[in-house]
């Protein structure tokens, strides 16, 4: 003898009403697959003497023994500090310009993290 309870027979739904479920069914799966999406890769630091950032390309930079960072480019130029350019407001010591330690890449506006809408 079955110990399970006795259910009703499912009633008999209108086509409308069976439209709007599939809609919510497929908006279910929607939001699911979204939750499942690994989230953006957080940027992390990465060492000058691992790798360089592409030339000319604007970065965050930290440099050595200081705290703020601040954003430049790599050019490799001879003309700028170790192949770095960064804004010269970083410079206190013309004799002794900071040494670049680190770097990563800019996070993406609110406008380019949108599609740019």
């Amino acid at each position: 003898m079955s110990t399970e309870p006795k259910l009703p027979p499912l009633p008999v739904l209108p086509l409308k009403l069976i439209g709007a479920l599939d809609t919510m069914h497929a908006y279910g799966a929607q939001c699911f697959e979204a939750g499942r999406q690994q989230p953006e890769p957080v940027a992390q630091w990465v060492s000058v003497d691992e790798r360089l950032p592409e030339k000319n390309t604007e970065v965050l930079i930290a440099f050595k023994d200081c705290e703020l960072p601040a954003t430049g480019q790599y050019t490799g130029s001879h003309h700028d500090h170790e192949g770095w350019c960064y804004p010269a407001e970083n410079i206190d010591d013309r004799d002794n310009p900071p040494t670049v330690t680190h770097w990563q890449p800019l996070p993406l506006t609110p406008a380019a993290a949108k599609g740019g809408e």
